[in-house]
């Protein structure tokens, strides 16, 4: 099947400036056929992740009161809509959360997290801060039995053009046709040097899905090719990243991910 080719510039971005690609993305995950065209359809449930600024993850489930989606142009919530939910850590724990969305605000809090941002299109995406100083990004989009939703965690592993290797974790969600995500290295911060990506996703005829992220801003570039399996709960493939004048940053891998719990 042919993939939609997605454009955008190669940056380093801060977590604030990755999750506005949710926005531009993930709200077209619709059943429309068009791929990034068409707002989610609105649910009471939503599917994410988090990332910490030091590197550590959790996947994000939500459940409002009654269905809730709010798309562009259109007139804010009426009332206030409660929300419950469960931030999973990758390698064990959970955190409850509690909280509302109001006017297209949303907010939640529980375990010494706090959760603000904003609901659009069926994507909420936005900050949050816990104990110690900690701090991150979250994003989630909303799914159904007729619009489901697929988030990953993983790692990648490369090897560098001028010789050495690298390695950090990365994070991608699936909804409709749409692909996005971040990558942040081993060794540093989010709010340095978390790279944010968006894609293209097509079903297979044996039941997988697969991945792609075509990426390119002048000389530089960042490709990737993958699959997820027909139980939809693994991905991996390769990519490769092209800085020119920056060997140092030009590498090819693999990554390889699985759902992320509680998701």
């Amino acid at each position: 099947m042919n993939s939609r080719r997605a454009r955008a510039g190669l940056a380093r971005f801060g977590i604030p400036a990755l999750l506005s690609l949710f926005g531009l993305a993930a709200c077209g995950g619709g059943s429309d056929g068009g791929g990034g065209t068409a707002p989610n359809p609105p649910s009471t449930t939503y599917s994410g992740f988090l990332t910490a600024d030091d590197g550590s993850s959790a996947g994000l489930a939500l459940t409002f009161a009654s269905a809730v989606a709010i798309r562009s142009g259109e007139a804010r919530l009426a009332a206030p809509v409660a929300v419950t939910g469960v931030a999973t850590l990758v390698g064990g724990g959970t955190v409850n959360l509690a909280g509302s969305v109001d006017a297209g605000s949303f907010t939640a809090t529980g375990g010494g997290l706090t959760l603000t941002g904003t609901l659009e299109g069926g994507v909420i995406n936005g900050r949050f801060t816990g104990p110690s100083g900690l701090g991150g990004g979250f994003a989630a989009v909303s799914t159904s039995a007729t619009h489901p939703v697929y988030v990953f965690c993983g790692r990648y592993t490369g090897t560098l053009v001028e010789g050495g290797t690298e390695s950090g974790n990365f994070h991608a969600l699936v909804s409709g046709k749409d692909l996005v995500g971040d990558i942040l290295p081993d060794g540093f911060t989010a709010d340095g040097s978390l790279t944010g990506f968006l894609g293209a996703a097509a079903a297979q005829t044996d039941n997988s899905i697969k991945v792609t992220v075509d990426i390119v801003a002048g000389d530089e570039s960042l490709t990737a090719d993958g699959t997820i399996n027909a139980a939809k709960d693994a991905v991996g493939g390769t990519y490769s990243k092209r800085f020119p004048g920056l060997a140092g940053q030009s590498s090819d891998g693999t990554f390889s991910g699985e759902k992320c719990p509680g998701t």
